[in-house]
């Protein structure tokens, strides 16, 4: 059984930063994320999908057209380590919040956490599981209890 979308949130299937960004700006969603800035790309620069140059620009263009939109902006990254030049740090100064969500050892629990907010402290962790009805929250990680 899949769990309800609600009506109010949308997806775009696209990885285009400029069609992303012509998106924002038609419908000024009250939030954006990006899952994964490294996937996108335009077609105006040189250089493939997740290259340092594309990830700067096409994050650029997406932040641009949420700033005119007054839309909070937050790239999502996989918390790859061997693609850190391409990811968070990279974006940090560009985005609101860098949320990274990464399996433990045991890929039991998603952690999900958030590298950098510009409006409060980033030191709290949610743990996650995957179940039938998609990601549930586990209140006990030791006792893995679910929400």
């Amino acid at each position: 059984m899949s769990p309800e979308i609600p009506e109010a949130l949308t997806f775009l299937d696209a990885t285009d930063a400029n069609v992303v960004a012509a998106t924002i700006r038609e419908r000024k969603p009250d939030l954006t994320i990006v899952d994964s800035i490294q996937a996108m790309q335009s077609s105006d620069l040189p250089g493939g999908a997740g290259s340092v140059s594309q990830t700067k620009a096409c994050a650029g263009i997406i932040t641009e057209a949420a700033k005119q939109s007054n839309v909070a902006r937050h790239p999502h990254w996989a918390g790859q380590q061997g693609r850190r030049h391409c990811g968070a740090r990279l974006l940090e100064h560009l985005v609101d919040t860098v949320l990274m969500l990464e399996g433990d050892a045991d890929r039991r629990f998603r952690l999900l956490r958030a590298m950098k907010h510009r409006f409060g402290p980033t030191d709290e962790v949610a743990v996650y599981t995957m179940t039938e009805g998609g990601l549930s929250s586990v209140d006990d990680p030791v006792g893995g209890a679910l929400a």
